[in-house]
């Protein structure tokens, strides 16, 4: 009796598993109609993967410049001071003539 009962639980459990999960399809089924849409989305996937490279090769490009140009502006400037600091006044050559006289 109490086999009798556990089969027919057993049952009635693949039962409602059957009802709340409908059957899947095979693999080669699900593989063919997924087919044409995957290679669509990866062509699409490659596409912009590649559109993505080139736009960022520009822009490193775009930003490499524009910081080398920054730099070598304010290289320049502190040359330009350094030569501006070191030239001689000429404060002090009329000071030695008055001492002179």
């Amino acid at each position: 009796m109490k086999k009798l009962a556990l089969l027919l639980g057993l049952a009635a459990t693949l039962a409602m598993a059957q009802t709340a999960h409908p059957a899947r399809p095979t693999a080669a089924a699900a593989k063919s109609s997924c087919v044409p849409a995957l290679q669509e989305q990866m062509q699409l996937d490659t596409i912009n993967g590649l559109q993505q490279k080139a736009s960022s090769y520009q822009q490193g490009i775009l930003e490499g410049t524009i910081t080398g140009a920054g730099g070598m502006l304010l290289l320049v400037g502190v040359v330009a001071e350094i030569r501006k600091k070191k030239q001689p006044t000429s404060n002090q050559q009329g000071l030695s003539r008055a001492a002179s006289a």
